[in-house]
């Protein structure tokens, strides 16, 4: 997951969470969650802002909770 310059834009790899082109992906990650296997996300990358974003001490880190919490539908 990219965190992008402007709050709340939030992407994996390129597109939106949400785009179609991942729909086969989170079928398959639900069907490993229903396996009993943990599956887990990365924030990072090379997107602008992704590192002004995750540097720095607690206090100065910025992520829209709200934003990230919501992507991505399918969980």
């Amino acid at each position: 997951m990219h965190l992008n310059e402007q709050p709340g834009d939030i992407t994996l790899n390129e597109h939106h969470p949400n785009d179609t082109m991942y729909d086969t992906l989170w079928s398959e990650v639900k069907q490993l969650q229903a396996g009993g296997i943990k599956v887990m996300m990365m924030l990072g990358g090379a997107a602008r802002g992704t590192f002004e974003r995750l540097s720095g001490d607690d206090a100065s880190v910025s992520i829209d909770q709200q934003s990230l919490s919501s992507k991505p539908k399918h969980n």
